[in-house]
């Protein structure tokens, strides 16, 4: 065989699954405990990109096939990612990192804009908009980093701020929209779209993190 890793199964600690296979995913043995329990060699399965096979002994397990990597073999055991897998959930909450990113230098355009504005206008207050401002970006900052990091927790902080924000900005705006105010809620409008796409993937790396206290690092980092 070209290939052979170990997927440490998620719930159940110390213990896992073995994949061997040859290049292009040719004869794909599913070993445990040291028995091989199936062989795959049908050509549609791994042009299908699936397989799904339930083991008395193992349970049901799902194998997928990804064109990016194929060094690697995706595995869920009952329902659960390998944390071997490359598309572990808590290792891909780049999409969500990246949309608290975007709010990061939305928030810094505005606090620039809010610095010429109110400076004008009021320059008594200028030095507590723009702490509150900053304190607000490092936050969504904060929360970003987070995110990219597997906790979870840190992107609904940011979105919890971000949904309190765009409430004020409404309330603000009520009875005196313009053009600006309009455009500047609809951007708002648009990130919040993409937040909330985020939940389910979010709530799959959450439901798995319960279970990585029972890994190793090692378990967690090996892609």
């Amino acid at each position: 065989m070209d290939y052979q890793k170990k997927y440490p199964i998620l719930q159940t600690p110390n213990d896992f699954v073995v994949l061997q296979w040859e290049r292009g995913f040719q004869r794909v043995q599913i070993i445990y405990h040291d028995v091989i329990l199936d062989v795959i060699e049908n050509r549609s399965v791994i042009q299908q990109k699936k397989y799904k096979k339930r083991f008395d002994n193992l349970g049901t397990i799902e194998l997928s096939f990804p064109e990016e990597k194929l060094t690697s073999i995706n595995v869920v055991v009952d329902g659960l990612h390998s944390p071997a897998n490359p598309s572990y959930p808590s290792k891909n909450l780049g999409a969500a990192a990246t949309i608290l990113w975007f709010i990061v230098g939305f928030a810094v355009a505005g606090t620039i804009f809010e610095v010429f504005v109110v400076n004008a206008i009021a320059p008594d207050t200028m030095a507590i908009i723009l702490g509150i401002d900053m304190l607000i970006v490092a936050v969504y900052a904060a929360s970003a980093i987070l995110t990219k990091r597997g906790h979870t927790w840190g992107f609904y902080v940011g979105f919890g701020l971000y949904t309190i924000t765009t409430l004020l900005y409404i309330l603000s705006i009520l009875g005196r929209p313009n053009l600006l105010s309009i455009l500047v809620l609809i951007i708002r409008g648009v990130f919040m779209f993409w937040m909330i796409r985020q939940f389910p993937i979010l709530n799959r790396a959450a439901r798995h993190k319960r279970y990585e206290k029972h890994h190793s690092r090692s378990d967690l980092l090996d892609s």
